[in-house]
């Protein structure tokens, strides 16, 4: 038998002198085997069924022949027998469920349990990884920026000069994708170091402008900066110039030559929202779904147009989330992208310059 003590809903039901008996009752019960439990019941059960049809049978008639006893009783004990019977096989069923259901459990925290250590060494493999690629990787970056600008003195040949920019760019790409993968690992154990402070959003939304400026330039897009008023923010401030870094060079990334980028701020009583415009290729709900998961990206084909690994929105995500704001994405396919990302408000916000709109292709307007 089912322990009563158990249901959540009983003392609802019963009260609590009635609850304390059929819990002794219970647990006698299921101190029986099978076969007694339902003899027991069986037999309770005809004994009431005679007792409430004699009752009736007097109230009715006004008296009780010998046999309506004898009746009532076989009727009650064959009528009752089956269905103790299967009762009581569900609650065996059930117990077994049980028990397997404990281990199970049991099975599924041992799992648990090896993952997150499993996991655990995988974050020390990529912290150790990427320190080993990394040593190598700012040699690169640093000579690469020797040569190209040639603070040694003059090169030769002009195409090395090429070369050693090439060189330079290709290593930050390859030091940026280290970084990322450190990064989401970091947060999703829960291993993410995070330093909370005031940060200026309004100087951090310019700095970003100003570092992706060149990657405008190259895509003819038009750059506009509508963020009017300053808002101090409680973040980390690397972590949130990267979630800034990481949607405006989507944005810039997956537009078209000609196009536009327009970056506002809104401030609202606890909360800040930079708002990122773009007017790009757009995505359907099912391809924004994608493009938020990890090393996922929504065109897979080989010749695909757009590169990356598919952690620029993912990190972004990721990040913000972990210093309590938002990212949402509302977009739509060969109009555009727009993009939401919240952070807790420090301080009340402060007028800043006017706007102002950054022309950075010929197709400018």
């Amino acid at each position: 038998m089912t322990n009563i003590a158990q249901d959540a809903t009983v003392p609802d039901r019963i009260g609590p002198r009635s609850q304390h008996w059929l819990i002794r009752l219970d647990r006698w019960l299921a101190g029986l085997g099978m076969m007694p439990a339902v003899l027991v019941l069986t037999a309770g059960g005809a004994g009431l069924a005679t007792i409430s049809a004699s009752i009736c049978w007097l109230i009715v008639f006004g008296h009780l022949p010998a046999s309506i006893p004898v009746l009532t009783g076989s009727v009650g004990a064959v009528v009752g027998w089956p269905i103790i019977l299967h009762s009581q096989k569900l609650i065996k069923a059930l117990e077994r469920k049980k028990r397997e259901l404990t281990g199970l459990a049991v099975a599924l925290a041992q799992s648990r349990d090896e993952a997150e250590a499993s996991n655990r060494s995988k974050i020390t493999f990529l912290a150790n990884m990427s320190h080993e690629l990394r040593t190598p990787l700012n040699a690169i970056i640093g000579f690469s920026e020797l040569i190209r600008d040639e603070k040694n003195g003059p090169i030769g040949q002009g195409v090395y000069l090429d070369y050693a920019a090439d060189i330079n760019d290709s290593g930050r790409r390859l030091l940026d994708i280290i970084n990322s993968v450190l990064d989401l690992s970091r947060i999703e154990a829960g291993d993410m170091e995070y330093a909370p402070e005031p940060v200026d959003l309004h100087q951090l939304i310019g700095e970003c402008l100003r570092e992706l400026r060149d990657d405008a330039r190259r895509a003819a897009l038009t750059i506009e900066n509508n963020a009017a008023t300053r808002a101090d923010i409680i973040a980390d401030q690397r972590l949130a110039k990267r979630v800034l870094f990481n949607t405006l060079s989507n944005a810039i990334k997956f537009n078209r030559a000609g196009g536009t980028v327009r970056v506002e701020l809104m401030v609202a009583p606890q909360e800040a929202t930079v708002t990122i415009l773009d007017s790009g290729i757009g995505m359907t709900k099912d391809e924004i779904v994608t493009a938020l998961r990890p090393f996922q990206q929504i065109d897979t084909s080989l010749g695909r147009r757009y590169g990356g690994t598919g952690l620029g929105l993912p990190l972004a995500k990721a990040l913000v989330e972990h210093q309590g704001g938002t990212l949402l994405i509302d977009s739509e396919p060969g109009v555009g992208t727009t993009l939401a990302v919240t952070f807790p408000l420090a301080s009340l916000p402060e007028p800043c310059p006017p706007r102002w709109a950054l022309p950075l292709g010929p197709a400018s307007r």
